[in-house]
């Protein structure tokens, strides 16, 4: 029926509902995105390349290592209770292990150590992925990163510049298509189609040996 990119897909659902958003934040787990947006219209954008430091894998993994911290969602609260965050800066997961067991060792608090990881993210996109492109006045943060609550007051506090987060922020691309083909339905460009859901959720996924990229 279509072919539709995902710079697209996150800008029309994000803009359902932050209509006024001019600038897309978005960080997932493996990758993370910039886009500019006019009048609802993607003008500019910009991914992160090989590297997947500032993405939620790298969050994740960082503070399983040696800060025992077993599962994402725990990660914001625990930034949050922070009250001198560390400056680490943009460092890859390479490097990140020996900074967090060097603050151990200094007995850096735990809240303190995880709240400069959530600035070191923020850091690392903001300079490598943003660069020197705009950053608008009404700016939305998206992707599973986006549920960690510390990392939207770290972005704010970084840009000076309020965050908005959309409900849900992990899916707006998903529905930011079905979006779009409920719109190319209503123009006349695509047809009704029955799916049987229950199949599909009944489908298996297989997961092979995993690598170390």
């Amino acid at each position: 029926p279509g072919v539709y990119n995902e710079i697209i897909a996150h800008t029309v659902g994000t803009t359902f509902f932050e209509p006024e958003v001019d600038t897309l934040f978005e960080i997932g787990g493996q990758d993370a995105k910039y886009v500019l947006i006019n009048n609802g219209v993607p003008i500019d954008y910009a991914m992160n390349e090989a590297c997947s430091a500032g993405t939620g894998s790298f969050l994740e993994e960082s503070a399983r290592g040696d800060l025992n911290i077993e599962t994402a969602p725990e990660i914001g609260p625990i930034a949050l209770q922070a009250t001198a965050p560390l400056k680490f800066g943009e460092h890859c997961s390479a490097f990140i292990n020996s900074d967090i067991r060097k603050a151990i060792g200094e007995g850096a608090k735990q809240s303190d150590i995880v709240a400069g990881l959530i600035f070191s993210i923020v850091a690392n996109y903001l300079n490598r992925v943003v660069g020197n492109r705009k950053i608008g006045g009404a700016i939305a943060l998206q992707g599973g990163v986006a549920k960690n609550p510390a990392v939207p007051l770290a972005f704010a506090q970084m840009t000076g510049k309020a965050i908005v987060v959309p409900p849900d922020p992990e899916l707006m691309g998903c529905f930011g298509v079905a979006r779009m083909v409920q719109r190319k339905h209503n123009e006349g460009l695509v047809a009704l189609e029955d799916f049987d859901l229950e199949a599909l959720l009944e489908k298996e996924i297989v997961y092979k040996d995993s690598f170390t990229c």
